[in-house]
């Protein structure tokens, strides 16, 4: 479990912080996406998965091609969201983080050329597409609602 900032306390996620359910959440389905990219009829060409490169012909859902390594990667993403979500604060830290790599992800997809031997991922169009739209989500879930609310200090007055 990650380290809590001083003063923070783990609480249960059913009472959780939003930014910590997003987190969890998302976590929640990127597990769900890496195990869904083994699963016969869910991914498409499983017998011409390859460990990694652009030479797999798997898709999940049939657009979006995977790899062996591709999955493991949706795998420990979602662990670590999972884990992540202990605090408000680390949800947060991968909620922005996620956002980053995607955006990067993203970025890497628009460069590399996808017959190349550099795509390793692999990544396609359909990839760019949805890395580009799970960098704006995650990094929207930050923002609005991954910021911990911090209590004021300041009490109510009745008016005069």
């Amino acid at each position: 479990m990650p380290r809590q900032q001083m003063g923070e306390t783990a609480t249960p996620l059913h009472r959780a912080e939003p930014g910590r359910i997003a987190s969890a959440a998302a976590g929640a389905v990127f597990l769900l996406v890496g195990v869904l990219g083994f699963v016969p009829g869910i991914t498409t060409g499983l017998d011409g998965m390859t460990f990694a490169g652009h030479h797999s012909t798997a898709a999940l859902f049939g657009v979006f091609t995977v790899s062996v390594l591709h999955n493991l990667v949706h795998l420990a993403f979602g662990v670590a969201g999972l884990a992540l979500a202990a605090t408000p604060h680390t949800a947060r830290v991968f909620l922005v983080g996620g956002g980053v790599a995607y955006l990067a992800l993203w970025l890497y997809g628009l460069l590399v050329d996808h017959d190349s031997t550099a795509n390793v991922v692999p990544v396609d169009t359909a990839d760019n597409w949805l890395h580009l739209f799970l960098a704006a989500v995650l990094l929207a879930l930050a923002f609005l609602v991954g910021t911990p609310r911090r209590p004021t200090n300041t009490p109510m007055h009745a008016p005069d």
